[in-house]
């Protein structure tokens, strides 16, 4: 019968006057348990709490130019935000503690080290319109020297980034790819799928569900891509129980990448995805 279904989706306005607390059009958000994030075309941060009342948080003020993306680690004590006039800026969200680091070019992705906050290292990954990946790691951060290296470049402007554990996944022209950080070894490509917009026309967008389990959504395809383990050959011991003349395979768990699952959705343009406890939520 019409009508007797439950929803799926119970909606609530959240700021009922937003554009009163926020005078510019909104660019990018960063959803976290404890607030929600948003950037702004005029390089303002909102940051709003999401119990309560919703009120405005903290207000910064980190770019001159409109916000690309932002990304909060797992903690929710450190937040990045990246802009088209090429800045990334790390703040502490509940201390006035702020870095700024230009890459000169627009940059259109970041991502925090899900630990960031907690780590000694305090590691990110940006990336934009240069079409390369940068990975940095301790120095810059709050006033101390910077170490900054470019994992990945020459496959066209960085798209999107997500992080989970040691792997990170980036998308480009080509597709997508995932690198172990903590073993600097690949883990998968998955071309980008036949007959998708430019990435500057329809962004593709990554989520890790969990630390085995990418969720792609690119165009009209969603790709789950799975990652496995197994046991290769690293090299061969001469000698052993068999003798000298005998040798002993050496082995190492190594880490790949599969598509596991594949989902088509004619005639739309998918621009967001979410795990909705067994399925899947999308947005176009």
């Amino acid at each position: 019968m019409i009508g007797t279904d439950e929803p799926l989706f119970n909606y609530t306005r959240f700021i009922p006057k937003l554009a009163s607390v926020v005078p510019d059009s909104v660019s990018c958000g960063a959803l976290h348990p404890k607030f929600l994030a948003l950037g702004t075309t005029g390089g303002t941060v909102h940051i709003f709490e999401l119990h309560g009342k919703g009120d405005e948080w903290r207000r910064l003020s980190c770019h001159g130019a409109p916000i690309s993306d932002l990304a909060t680690d797992a903690s929710g004590e450190s937040i990045a935000s990246a802009a088209e006039d090429g800045t990334v800026c790390v703040s502490a969200v509940l201390s006035d503690e702020r870095a700024v680091h230009s890459h000169h070019r627009a940059v259109h992705a970041v991502r925090l080290a899900p630990d960031f906050s907690r780590s000694r290292e305090r590691s990110l990954m940006t990336g934009g319109r240069s079409g390369r990946l940068h990975l940095l790691r301790k120095g810059w951060l709050f006033g101390s020297g910077m170490a900054e290296r470019v994992v990945h470049e020459g496959e066209g402007p960085i798209a999107a980034i997500a992080w989970a554990g040691s792997l990170v996944a980036w998308a480009n022209e080509a597709g997508v790819k995932v690198l172990d950080v903590a073993t600097e070894e690949p883990v998968s490509f998955v071309a980008t799928p036949a007959g998708s917009p430019p990435p500057d026309v329809c962004p593709p967008r990554l989520l890790w569900e969990s630390d085995s389990s990418l969720l792609v959504a690119w165009g009209s395809e969603v790709r789950v891509v799975s990652i496995r383990t197994k046991r290769v050959v690293t090299s061969a011991a001469a000698g052993g129980a068999a003798g000298p003349d005998h040798a002993e395979a050496a082995f190492a768990v190594k880490r790949y990448g599969e598509v596991s699952a594949k989902l088509t959705c004619p005639g739309v343009m998918l621009c967001g995805i979410a795990p909705f406890g067994e399925d899947l939520a999308l947005l176009w």
